[in-house]
């Protein structure tokens, strides 16, 4: 009588294959591998990254340092063509796609501005925009190019900034970006809009001055 192994019964259920198991291995063991290797990965991403920041914030020292410090003792007198154009030139650094120049971008901008020297602010400021890494940091860049195209007289421009505000998932000072709104509408003879701007900071807002202004032009429709 012929003998028959488990593992030979193509018509026992139990029975398991022994090229079924090495293949069930196989994958159990690949899959490990990826797990393995995709830890290791997030490590040295993580590894470089910090190594990144810390080299931008050895640049920024020396940036504030050699450059911006002796700048702001200068005041008017400063050289901003070597301010902006070393400045300008940190944009090149990994970091700076994180986010890292956010802040000094609006130290350097508002320097700039101080002096005169808007078109050198705007590009900044569009610069660090474009990067910029949290709502919070995104309203004070917006909030100043807001301002510079209000001065300039570019309305439109300023308006569609000033709406990308209230489109974030979180908007600081809100009632002063409608009031900035309610007062651009105005200008452009959109009493429906400026109006309901302006209602919205009178029903919200709890600062006084936003308040006296925001009741001076409702006044005035």
């Amino acid at each position: 009588m012929a003998t028959q192994t488990m593992t030979d019964d193509k018509n026992n259920p139990s029975a398991l294959n022994v090229d079924d198991g090495y293949s069930i291995f196989k994958y159990v063991l690949i899959g490990a591998l990826v797990i393995i290797l995709g830890v290791v990965a997030y490590n040295v991403y993580q590894n470089n990254q910090e190594a990144s920041f810390a080299e931008m914030g050895d640049n920024l020292y020396k940036f504030e340092e050699t450059i911006f410090n002796p700048a702001l003792e200068k005041k008017g007198d400063a050289d901003f063509e070597t301010l902006t154009n070393e400045f300008g030139s940190l944009f090149s650094h990994p970091a700076s796609k994180q986010g890292a120049l956010s802040v000094e971008s609006i130290k350097v901008a508002d320097f700039l501005i101080a002096n005169d020297k808007v078109e050198e602010a705007k590009n900044i400021l569009n610069r660090a925009l474009k990067f910029a890494d949290s709502d919070f940091a995104r309203h004070f860049i917006i909030s100043r190019l807001g301002i510079l195209e209000q001065n300039a007289g570019n309305v439109d421009g300023a308006i569609s900034l000033y709406e990308s505000l209230l489109k974030q998932k979180m908007t600081v000072m809100e009632d002063k970006v409608y009031l900035n709104l309610g007062v651009l509408y105005a200008k452009k003879g959109n009493k429906e809009k400026a109006k309901a701007s302006l209602d919205y900071v009178v029903e919200k807002s709890k600062d006084e001055t936003l308040l006296k202004i925001a009741r001076l032009y409702l006044g005035e429709m």
